[in-house]
């Protein structure tokens, strides 16, 4: 594995001199996987607009990567479990059972539980894990809030169990499963020259499994956004265990961004710096901001 880190703009141009036609062969595709499809659009865009073409040069993200590995699989497979009102009466029903009633299940309700028990899933959390340590951890403000945390364990657990057992639907959970046990023979990431992680500060669980497989079989460069100032010290523990061991490391030389030298400052007590490209205004409300 091959890292490149920097500030946004730095690491952009960096990614557009990489891809450019006299440092690749034209021939050789290559896989681009970004942090969003947003992202994507604009990389896509500068490439155009700096070379005037974009040949063999494919964007995705992490979940139409997992789609395609998933296609792979010759094995017929059920429909993915939809993430509609279907998925919304499976956590009402789970939350109404005796013992897990602990709460109204209310629209609002049920829809932030299945914000936080889709962001456990997608932790690879597992419910028996988090029960052993909320039983055993000496933080007294896991203590406080132990009956309401062993509650959100156990439907998180019935949440697992009930999602996998939908009539003629797969579990994300199994749908992931399925595409990462065909990363190491995959036809459709061997018929890339190259791939390219692009924009990824951070991972959940599920995309460093994914990550971690790919880049054990296949050439992989990384395009991290990183910086070794105070402003990226949220970002530190990741880059350091996971991208810094990269046998290539190359740290870009940074280019000023709005901010300008006032990004040295952000997060040290006591400093500052000037930024005239920066206005800061304040607005009452939605109708204030857009006026």
């Amino acid at each position: 594995m091959q890292l490149k880190y920097a500030n946004y703009p730095a690491l952009e141009k960096a990614f557009i001199e990489f891809l450019s036609p006299s440092s690749r062969p034209l021939h050789q595709p290559v896989l681009v996987v970004c942090a969003s499809a947003r992202v994507g659009a604009r990389l896509r865009r500068q490439l155009a607009l700096q070379y005037q073409a974009v040949g063999n040069i494919r964007f995705t993200s992490f979940n139409g990567l997992l789609k395609e590995l998933d296609a792979q699989n010759p094995a017929p497979q059920a429909k993915l479990l939809p993430n509609d009102d279907l998925h919304d009466f499976i956590i009402r029903e789970i939350i109404s059972r005796p013992g897990l009633n602990r709460y109204a299940p209310s629209r609002g309700f049920v829809s932030a539980l299945k914000s936080s028990l889709q962001d456990l899933a997608d932790s690879l959390a597992e419910p028996d894990v988090l029960k052993d340590h909320l039983t055993t951890s000496a933080d007294s403000r896991l203590r406080e809030d132990l009956p309401h945390l062993t509650w959100l364990a156990d439907v998180y657990q019935a949440y697992l169990q009930a999602t996998a057992q939908v009539p003629g639907y797969r579990s994300y959970a199994q749908f992931f499963e399925s595409a990462l046990s065909g990363v190491e023979n995959s036809s459709f990431l061997s018929s890339f020259a190259h791939i390219i992680f692009y924009g990824f500060y951070d991972m959940t669980g599920r995309q460093l499994e994914l990550f971690s497989r790919i880049t054990a079989h296949y050439p992989v460069t990384v395009f991290a956004p990183y910086e070794r100032v105070p402003a990226f010290n949220f970002a530190r523990k990741f880059f350091e265990s996971n991208y810094a061991p990269a046998t290539q490391v190359e740290e870009v030389q940074p280019l000023p961004g709005a901010l300008g030298q006032a990004q040295q400052a952000l997060f040290v007590p006591g400093q500052s710096a000037p930024c005239p490209a920066l206005h800061l205004a304040q607005a009452p409300g939605a109708k204030g901001e857009l006026f």
